[in-house]
């Protein structure tokens, strides 16, 4: 088994790949062609609750899929990334403190400064 704790299913920045867009249905199927077992779903900036819940559900019995986000830090003035995973059983508390973190922004435009 395999696990893989990187999974972009939104393009949500510019920039990003358009391969990144891809729907709950088809990511299930690149999922369970492969061997992988427990995976997170990691966006940049964005936590999509509804599409986590699709995808939770088409791979049921044969993954664990794990809530999580990719958020950009700036640290002077260099940028990079902090991946926050939790655990599946916090995916509502979890979308909403992505929310109320990320309010007024989009996925561009937000970023952590310390």
């Amino acid at each position: 088994m395999r696990i893989d704790n990187h999974t972009h299913t939104v393009r949500c920045k510019s920039g990003d790949a358009s391969t990144r867009a891809i729907s709950a249905a088809a990511f299930c199927d690149t999922i369970l062609s492969t061997d992988v077992g427990i995976l997170a779903i990691t966006n940049h900036n964005l936590f999509a609750l509804e599409q986590y819940h699709n995808i939770e559900e088409g791979l049921a019995a044969s993954a664990q899929v794990w809530p999580d986000i990719e958020l950009d830090i700036v640290e002077a003035g260099e940028r990079g990334h902090l991946i926050v995973i939790v655990s599946p059983r916090r995916a509502a508390e979890f979308a909403d403190a992505v929310t109320e973190v990320t309010h007024g922004h989009s996925p561009d435009t937000f970023s952590i400064m310390t």
